[in-house]
């Protein structure tokens, strides 16, 4: 250590003689007792990173390369699994000068083998010093490291021809991915992928759907050579994959950049893709070719999945659908129709995704005929595949040109299946399902009457579901399809929906409902929507009696609402002003608690009447009147 200091200090040392010493040094610094001996010393990390900065500023000298290679050997091999070390050159800057080294290179240079061994040195670097080690990890992400790494991790930097940098290039990208998962994994990490990262990870898909990944070795003869570089790419093509899926779903820059038409159409080639190449079958016996095409499914179904992402996007929406004419939707289609689950999952998510809008939505439904083979799927024993579907269905049940359509393709029936507590470990999918059901209740009194009237009685499906599931998300949904079923059958005149009332007038739904208003206060929608559902139950004596006996939840929530000083729950005040006069007038069983009720509310009521807004102030005289008159 002393002489590599002397030396490196020495100003008419030449450029031999440092790398000579600091070889010997990096290969020293193998043994954990050389590194915690460099513990103690606070000067070689300073000239460490003094020789580094001049050696990057070196123009001619031909020993430049060789000479930024032993000290990036240095550098990697004094911090690796010492976390002291890792410190220090953290505090000597060294992690920006490894930084402004890599900056200074360019992805065609390192085309060249001994600027390749340069760059295996700094990865080297970079992959010690964040492994494990948080703070390093956090000081390489807020200096954008990653930006720097992924402009090495783009496979367009190896061309044909080039097999003696081959190999060594496979274990550049196998330390690159490395530091990318280390950065990423960072508890802080706050990473913002754009254009540099998404050419990166879409190059890999590239390379192996166009096959240039063999065609960069046809220089190499040995097996046991080409399988290992072979090997060394399906995982860079994992690590790629995986990535693209996270990305596309995370950043908008990254899923208009894979838009791109030319990517677009390579991704889709590749998630549709049924083997390995050749090359790669040709390469390895039948154990390892099992393997490897174990790990190339997964890749596909990523690229599938970061199909959706892009997807997704809302300033992608029109294009890809094309008022349904879209290549993109119609390749989707044939992805939705198609065997292969991972095609059919990602075909019915990206439908999905492009039904976000009224006029898509009702198009699909009136053009595509896809109806019928949704029932299908969601018939079928797949749980992923019936939750693509259901949440297609969803989405689709939405406009009200496609509820009577949806309604009557036996989706209701096919979907209840779903409610039962053999799903509670599928929780998105029972989701999805109350989510359908609901959207199909709401302003359609055949599909309300449908779901009421069905034998085995979906109704009582969803009460149980509600009870059981510990999912908020479920207990709200599963409490609206009562909420929009109330709503179709009250407001209707229709003698089936007259009858259809008796099938809520019940005392479990009831105490569903009242917990909606408890539990959602925060969310406004869901309190009117609780609050009207109550009101119209509570026109009915039965009702009102049902509700009655959750008094001890309800009092106190709508004490809590009608205090409110918010100018925007005017409405919501004169709603409760109607419930609570329902609930007086029309309860014939809860006399006491109707009392207890009163002597609560009635206060709050009558400062309702000198309130600003006339009709509020009207509604509470009227209800106060009526309701001590009785």
């Amino acid at each position: 250590m002393d002489d590599f200091i002397y030396v490196a200090r020495d100003s008419t040392s030449d450029s031999a003689k440092l790398v000579e010493i600091s070889r010997n040094l990096a290969d020293s610094l193998r043994t954990p007792e050389k590194r915690d001996q460099l513990s103690n010393s606070g000067n070689v990390f300073t000239v460490l990173n003094t020789q580094l900065q001049q050696s990057i500023a070196l123009n001619s000298d031909p020993l430049k390369l060789e000479r930024l290679t032993q000290l990036c050997r240095v550098t990697a091999n004094i911090c690796l699994d010492n976390d002291t070390n890792r410190q220090k050159l953290l505090d000597a800057g060294v992690h920006s000068s490894v930084l402004a080294l890599l900056n200074s290179l360019t992805p065609q240079e390192i085309s060249n083998k001994s600027h390749s061994v340069v760059l295996r040195a700094a990865f080297g670097t970079l992959l010690n010093l964040s492994q494990d080690y948080a703070p390093s990890q956090e000081v390489l992400n807020s200096v954008d490291a990653l930006s720097t790494v992924f402009k090495f991790l783009n496979r367009r930097t190896i061309t044909a021809g080039e097999s003696d940098t081959a190999v060594l290039h496979s274990y550049i990208y196998e330390w690159g991915w490395r530091i990318v998962n280390n950065l990423l994994s960072s508890e802080h990490a706050k990473v913002e992928p754009g254009v540099t990262e998404a050419e990166a990870l879409f190059s890999w898909v590239e390379a192996f759907q166009n096959d240039t990944i063999t065609k960069t070795y046809t220089g190499l003869d040995q097996d046991d050579e080409l399988q290992g570089v072979y090997e060394e790419d399906l995982s860079s093509l994992e690590s790629a994959t995986m990535l693209l899926e996270t990305f596309a779903f995370d950043s908008e820059t990254v899923r208009l950049c894979l838009a791109d038409q030319s990517k677009l159409d390579v991704l889709l080639a590749f998630a549709e893709t049924n083997e390995l190449p050749r090359a790669y079958l040709e390469s390895a016996d039948n154990a390892t070719i099992d393997e490897w095409s174990k790990i190339y499914e997964e890749c596909k179904s990523a690229v599938g999945k970061c199909i959706v992402g892009i997807s997704s996007e809302d300033k992608l929406m029109n294009t890809l659908f094309d008022h349904g004419k879209g290549s993109f939707v119609q390749r989707m289609l044939i992805w939705l129709n198609n065997d292969q689950q991972r095609l059919n999952i990602s075909g019915t998510l990206a439908i999905g995704n492009l039904a976000r809008s009224e006029e898509n939505t009702t198009t699909i439904v009136r053009d595509f005929n896809i109806i019928p083979r949704l029932v299908a799927l969601l018939q079928g024993d797949d749980v992923k595949v019936s939750h693509a579907s259901m949440s297609l269905l969803k989405n689709l049940s939405l406009p009200v040109l496609n509820k009577e359509v949806i309604g009557k393709s036996g989706a209701i029936e096919a979907a209840q299946k779903f409610l039962s507590t053999s799903f509670a470990h599928v929780q998105p999918l029972q989701f999805a399902t109350v989510g359908f059901y609901k959207h199909l209740c709401t302003q359609q009194l055949e599909n309300t009457l449908a779901i009421v009237n069905h034998d085995p009685p979906i109704l009582e499906a969803i009460i149980t579901l509600i009870n059981k599931s510990d999912d908020a998300g479920i207990k709200s949904e599963g409490t609206r399809v009562f909420v929009h079923g109330i709503k179709s059958c009250w407001m209707s005149t229709d003698i089936s929906a007259q009858e259809a009332r008796s099938r809520f007038i019940q005392q479990p739904i009831a105490k569903v409902l009242v917990e909606l208003l408890c539990n959602t206060r925060k969310y406004q929608i869901l309190t009117n929507e609780a609050i009207m559902a109550l009101t119209l139950l509570a026109s009915d004596p039965a009702g009102a009696n049902y509700i009655l006996e959750e008094n001890d939840n309800l009092a106190s929530t709508l004490k809590q609402l009608l205090q409110d000083q918010n100018e925007v729950n005017k409405k919501l005040k004169l709603n409760i002003c109607v419930f609570y006069s329902n609930l007086i007038l029309k309860q014939t069983e809860q006399k006491l608690n109707a009392e207890e009720l009163k002597n609560s509310l009635e206060s709050d009521i009558k400062l309702l009447t000198e309130d600003s807004d006339s009709e509020l102030s009207k509604t509470a005289a009227t209800v106060i009147a009526a309701t001590n008159a009785n």
